[in-house]
């Protein structure tokens, strides 16, 4: 796969949920979903003025939220009375919603609560369920052995180890991101992503 422009990536079913989140404080939880990808409807004299579809939005955004069994207030409330996680999982139901085949978390729990936190981690294993790969950057090693499959190993941009969460331990992977662990034979090579 070779994805010149971030828009390939999108085109590829690829999306990213970066650590600001990208969202809009005074816009309701569907907008946010849509942000940037607004509906038009389809009612000729509605097209013809551009009109977005609220109602379909919404429809579809209250759909991938609760596939993901995230909860919110209302599907109608800003986004500034929501608290971190919930913010977080809105962040990634707009990923998924877009992005079918690979979601690409960036630190999804830094900055939250134990309760915020367990509540990402939960989205994460429902994502999982619905056949979504899931790539996390993260520094935090437990929360990572919860939830993945593998573990990659990046040191100056380099991918130097990759291990099976079953086959490993916290303590060789904090070495091997350290340096205090040597990477594998092959460390120079490009990071492969595994069908």
């Amino acid at each position: 796969v070779n994805l010149k422009r971030a828009q390939d990536a999108m085109d590829a079913g690829i999306e990213t949920v970066y650590q600001d989140l990208a969202l809009v404080d005074t816009m309701t939880a569907y907008q946010n979903v849509y942000l940037g990808r607004e509906e038009v409807s389809k009612n000729p004299l509605a097209r013809l003025f551009n009109l977005v579809d609220d109602r379909q939005m919404r429809t579809r955004a209250r759909d991938v939220l609760e596939s993901l069994q995230v909860k919110i207030p209302s599907i109608n409330v800003s986004v500034k009375g929501m608290s971190g996680g919930q913010r977080q999982c809105l962040a990634i139901a707009r990923a998924l919603l877009w992005g079918r085949r690979i979601v690409i978390l960036d630190e999804p729990t830094a900055a939250l609560g134990v309760r915020e936190t367990a509540q990402v981690l939960d989205v994460i294993r429902e994502l999982r369920k619905q056949d979504v790969s899931v790539i996390i950057v993260s520094h935090n090693m437990q929360q990572l052995m919860s939830v993945a499959d593998r573990i990659t190993v990046m040191r100056l941009g380099r991918s130097i180890a990759t291990r099976t969460v079953k086959d490993t331990q916290v303590s060789e992977i904090v070495g091997l991101i350290t340096g205090a662990i040597p990477g594998d034979a092959d460390a120079g090579a490009p990071a492969a992503i595994p069908a």
